[in-house]
C-alpha cells in the first residue's frame, strides 16, 4: 500500500465518521493547538481515529470484552495483592 492509497484511506473513513457518527450527542471534543485542528488532513485523521476506537470497542463488548472500568479497577486489585 502506498502514501496515495493510505491518503484516499483516511479519507474514506473520515468521510464514514462525520456521515454516521459525528452529530451524534454528546459530541466528542478534541483539544489541541487551533493552527493543527485547523487543517484538514489533521482533521481527517483524528476522524479516522475516532472510527477505529469506536469500531475496536464495538467489537471488544460483542466478543466478550470486560469493560475497561472494570479492568482497571481488577489491576489495582492485583497491585494492592501483589503489596501484601
Amino acid at each position: 500500500m502506498n502514501q496515495l492509497e493510505i491518503g484516499e484511506n483516511i479519507s474514506d473513513f473520515a468521510s464514514i465518521y462525520s456521515d454516521l457518527i459525528s452529530n451524534i450527542q454528546p459530541r466528542i471534543q478534541i483539544i489541541g493547538k487551533p493552527e493543527n485542528l485547523k487543517q484538514i488532513d489533521n482533521q481527517k485523521r483524528i476522524r479516522a481515529l475516532l472510527l477505529a476506537a469506536i469500531r475496536n470497542t464495538i467489537l471488544w463488548k460483542q466478543s466478550g470484552g470486560i469493560g475497561l472500568l472494570f479492568y482497571s479497577e481488577e489491576i489495582k486489585l492485583l497491585n494492592k495483592q501483589k503489596n501484601i
